[in-house]
């Protein structure tokens, strides 16, 4: 903080309650406000996995069924376009003929997805729990159920193992026993799909004079969304620059020297190493924004960060080391630094924090920017590495 040699004035009107930080919303769904996992919803949507309900509303709370989850695993496996798809003249399972879901049900089944449950049956209305919704995704991932043990008394156990190693359940508090609402599938099926899919490579063990051959199961460094969707995703750098087109309503991001254009409001990660998932329609390399979609901004080895609400830039000891924010102060960085274009720093600004607490006193201010300029401040530079 001796890198800044004045004390900068104005008034200050941030309020730093994690409630009232400023979080761009997944969809235009009515319900939107009732769904958690935000950007696993948004995604979801975007890559025609789950689709909202009649009314224009998404549903978060209700819980997914069989056949439902049958559907999101095949268009997920076919790259986010229905696949094309038959029945069979004696269906698999007694209970699926003329079943909207029947040709989905047969797919999964096909692909060892799913087995039934034993009795004939498949149930494609009854509820699917986070276990089975699990074991499905990790079969679609690669898994071998015989391999793996996820069949017998305690398949839900090995299932569940595999689960977290693999990170489905990242971001979820969830009873794996209990129905899968929307919500939480979304953010399920997000996580699979950033998770590398597996093969099995053979060897040779040998054991009581005989010689059998052994399954390793191995990450094959693709994820699903790269090999199914078949996404560019070589675009990894800061996010140094936003612009935002009023008329299209639409946000240009600069990384990496690419600029990518999307409706989706990614302003959260300006100034963080970010990966860009796109698809190439045109296979032209570069990006085309009447051609191609831009389906995700990740950060890339950066830490979580929120923002607070824009306000004007208030005054501020640096030697201090904490900027006062309404009743109470945050706390800056020591690496925090005045970028140049920060010298008019009439304009608003908006504090991008560590949300990893709410109590303003030990919030960690990482980023300050001008809304206006967009300017970042750090090290004097456009680059953010809080891991």
């Amino acid at each position: 903080m001796k890198t800044l040699n004045k004390t900068l004035s104005l008034v200050l009107v941030l309020v730093m309650v994690l409630g009232l930080f400023g979080v761009a919303s997944a969809t235009d769904f009515k319900d939107d406000a009732q769904i958690e996992n935000q950007k696993a919803v948004q995604t979801a949507v975007a890559l025609n996995i789950i689709n909202g309900k009649d009314g224009n509303t998404f549903d978060p709370t209700g819980i997914v069924k069989r056949g439902e989850m049958c559907k999101m695993i095949c268009v997920a496996l076919n790259g986010g376009t229905e696949p094309t798809l038959g029945t069979l003249a004696t269906p698999s399972f007694t209970d699926i003929a003329g079943h909207w879901a029947e040709k989905y049900v047969e797919y999964c089944y096909g692909l060892g997805i799913v087995a039934g449950n034993g009795d004939g049956t498949f149930a494609p209305e009854a509820t699917i729990t986070g276990t089975q919704a699990a074991k499905m995704l990790l079969i679609a991932l690669g898994y071998i159920s015989d391999y793996e043990g996820f069949t017998g008394e305690s398949w839900s156990v090995k299932v569940n193992t595999r689960a977290m190693e693999k990170g489905l359940y990242e971001d979820l508090a969830i009873d794996p026993n209990a129905g899968l609402n929307r919500d939480n599938a979304a953010q399920m099926v997000y996580n699979a799909l950033y998770a590398e899919m597996v093969k099995y490579d053979y060897g040779i063990a040998p054991g009581a004079g005989t010689v059998t051959g052994v399954a390793q199961v191995e990450d094959t460094g693709k994820t699903m969304l790269s090999a199914r969707y078949k996404l560019n995703s070589n675009t990894i750098g800061v996010m140094s620059k936003i612009e935002y087109d009023e008329k299209e309503k639409a946000y240009t991001y600069t990384v990496a020297g690419s600029t990518f254009k999307t409706a989706t409001d990614y302003s959260a990660l300006f100034g963080m190493k970010v990966q860009v998932f796109w698809k190439d329609k045109v296979t032209g390399g570069t990006f085309n924004y009447s051609e191609d979609t831009v389906y995700d901004i990740l950060p890339y080895d950066s830490s979580k960060l929120a923002t607070a609400n824009n306000g004007l830039l208030g005054e501020f000891d640096v030697d201090k080391e904490t900027l006062q924010v309404g009743t109470g102060s945050v706390k800056l960085e020591d690496n925090v630094a005045a970028h140049p274009g920060l010298g008019n720093y009439a304009s608003k600004v908006k504090l991008y924090v560590d949300y990893g607490t709410t109590d303003v006193n030990t919030t960690t201010a990482y980023i300050v920017k001008a809304t206006d300029e967009l300017s970042v401040v750090l090290n004097g530079a456009n680059t953010v590495d809080n891991t």
